[in-house]
């Protein structure tokens, strides 16, 4: 009996813990940028797609890499333009 009150008042602390650490605020705003240094890589990176040392590739030419069972060399120095779409539903 008494390990269960234990584990009872254990459990109850660890439930409580666990429902006052969640955050509740809605916030879902877009943060404010503080610099240059969130876009740094994606810049130097598009330097080098327009100096021709990163070749730009379909998605179609990734597919075709990957269509039949052989191994294909694939360009160490590539890069897949795309875009991300999100719903927050």
């Amino acid at each position: 009996m008494k390990t269960n009150k234990i584990l009872a008042i254990i459990l109850s602390m660890f439930f409580a813990i666990a429902i006052t650490s969640c955050v509740q605020d809605d916030d879902f705003s877009v943060p404010n940028a503080t610099g240059n240094e969130e876009n740094a890589k994606l810049n130097d990176l598009l330097a080098k797609i327009d100096a021709g040392t990163v070749d730009l590739l379909s998605f179609d030419e990734v597919i075709s890499n990957f269509a039949d069972d052989d191994a294909t060399p694939f360009p160490s120095e590539a890069a897949v333009k795309g875009y991300v779409s999100s719903s927050d539903e």
